[in-house]
C-alpha cells in the first residue's frame, strides 16, 4: 500500500472510481479536462499500481467578514473502491489532504458531506445554517419598483460581481468567486439559456438573481442577492409576473434573510438547514488572520485537541489588539478546553461560542478567558451559495 499524491497519469484511474461512486458508472469524462479539475491537488491509496481511496482539494479563497478573505481547500471526490471500503483508506487521504492544505496556506477548508458524522470524526464540524423556500408564484406580490428591473447584458457582469462582493463581505463563508465561476453563473449552458435580472437605482446595482432551466411545476433561483429592501420588493415583482410560465420557484438563502418581512403567505415553504461542514486547518495562522481583521480586544489560553491533525493539537495563548493578533503555544493551563470542530463552528461563527458553551461542548475553566473567546470570535453570520 502507498500513499502519495495523484498525478496526471493517475487520471484514468481517478475518473473511474469517480463514476463508480457518485456516477452510476456513467462514461462522461468531460469534467476531468476542466481546468477547475486540473487545478485541484489530489491524494491517492494505491494497492500497488492500482488506485484504492482518493481525496480531491479544490483551491478557493473565502470571503469571512469586512475585509478578510482566507484561502480555503475545498474538499471533493473522496471514494473509495468497494473492494477496500473498511480499511481506512478514505481517512489516511483526508488526513493527507489536511498536510497538503497547510502546506499550500489553506487555513480552512469546507466539504459538502455524504455522512455528516464520518467528517465529524476528522475534525470537520457543520457551520452555518441556510434557509431554503419555496413559493408559490401567485403569492407575490405586484410591485412599483419592478418597473426599474432590466434583463443583465454581458457588459453587467461586472457591476453584479462587485455586488457580490458587497454583499458577501456580511458574511463568513461565501466564496470569492473567480471568472470561470462567474461564468458558470451567469453564463448560457450548453443546452439552456441563463436568465439574470437587474435592479439598479441612482446608477448603483442594489439586487440580482439569477436561473436557468427548471419547469413549470418549480424554477430553482441559482441566485437572489439583495442589498436593500426596494431591491427585495422589485425582484420579488418581477418573479410575480412568471405566474403563467412557472408555479412556484425555489431559493436558498441565509438565516438572517428578510423574506417574510416582504411576503407572509401560508403556502410560503421555509425549511432550514445546515450549510456545509468547516474545519480549522492551521490554527495559528487562522486565528491570527480572524483576530487581526476584527479589531477586538481579547486574550484567553485555549487548549485544542485535534487528532487528525497533530500541529494545532495543544495550548495556545491567543492576544488580539489594536488590528494585531498572536498565537503562540504555552505551557500555562488553559481557560478554556475544546475539540477542534467546535474551535472550528467558532471561527465559522454559526453556531456561536455562546450557544456552543450552553450545549455543554465547551470546557470552560476562567469564565473571564471564555468572555474573552466569545468577544474574541464575535462577527457575521456563515453562509455560502457554492458546492463543489
Amino acid at each position: 500500500m502507498e500513499l502519495r499524491r495523484i498525478t496526471e497519469d493517475d487520471l484514468g484511474q481517478v475518473f473511474g472510481l469517480i463514476s463508480q461512486a457518485f456516477m452510476r458508472g456513467g462514461r462522461d469524462d468531460g469534467w476531468i479536462r476542466d481546468p477547475s479539475t486540473q487545478a485541484m491537488n489530489g491524494y491517492g491509496v494505491f494497492e500497488g499500481a492500482t488506485l484504492k481511496a482518493q481525496a480531491a482539494i479544490a483551491p478557493y479563497e473565502c470571503h469571512m467578514g469586512g475585509d478578510l478573505v482566507m484561502k480555503m481547500g475545498g474538499i471533493a471526490g473522496v471514494a473509495c473502491h468497494p473492494t477496500a471500503r473498511g480499511k481506512g483508506y478514505a481517512g489516511m487521504c483526508m488526513r493527507r489532504a489536511l498536510e497538503g492544505m497547510r502546506d499550500e496556506g489553506q487555513t480552512i477548508s469546507t466539504l459538502f458531506p455524504f455522512s455528516w458524522a464520518y467528517y465529524r470524526r476528522l475534525g470537520w464540524a457543520w457551520v452555518g445554517e441556510k434557509r431554503r423556500y419555496g413559493v408559490p408564484t401567485s403569492a407575490m406580490q405586484n410591485c412599483p419598483e419592478t418597473r426599474h428591473v432590466r434583463a443583465a447584458e454581458e457588459a453587467d457582469h461586472a457591476a453584479v460581481q462587485e455586488l457580490y462582493g458587497r454583499f458577501a463581505a456580511g458574511y463568513r463563508g461565501l466564496i470569492a468567486r473567480d471568472e470561470a465561476q462567474w461564468k458558470q453563473m451567469l453564463g448560457h449552458a450548453e443546452k439552456e439559456f441563463t436568465y439574470t435580472y437587474l435592479y439598479p437605482a441612482d446608477g448603483t446595482l442594489e439586487g440580482y438573481l439569477t436561473y436557468r432551466g427548471g419547469s413549470r411545476d418549480s424554477t430553482h433561483l441559482r441566485e437572489l442577492i439583495c442589498r436593500t429592501p426596494a431591491a427585495k420588493r422589485a425582484l420579488l415583482g418581477l418573479l410575480r409576473r412568471h405566474d403563467m410560465q412557472v408555479s412556484r420557484f425555489e431559493w436558498e438563502a441565509p438565516a438572517d434573510d428578510d423574506l417574510r418581512c416582504h411576503l407572509c403567505h401560508w403556502d410560503l415553504e421555509t425549511r432550514t438547514a445546515p450549510v456545509t461542514q468547516g474545519r480549522i486547518v492551521d490554527v495559528p495562522a487562522a486565528l491570527r488572520a480572524w483576530g487581526a481583521s476584527r479589531g477586538v480586544e481579547a486574550s484567553f489560553i485555549v487548549r485544542v485537541a485535534d487528532p487528525s491533525a497533530p500541529w494545532n493539537d495543544g495550548t495556545w495563548t491567543v492576544t488580539a489588539a489594536s488590528g494585531e493578533a498572536s498565537v503562540a503555544p504555552t505551557t500555562t493551563d488553559p481557560g478554556i478546553e475544546i475539540e477542534i470542530g467546535e474551535l472550528s463552528q467558532c471561527l465559522y461563527g454559526a453556531p456561536t461560542t455562546g450557544q456552543l458553551r450552553r450545549a455543554g461542548l465547551i470546557t470552560v475553566h476562567d469564565e473571564a478567558q471564555c468572555a474573552a473567546m466569545e468577544r474574541f470570535f464575535a462577527g457575521p453570520p456563515m453562509w455560502t451559495n457554492d458546492s463543489f
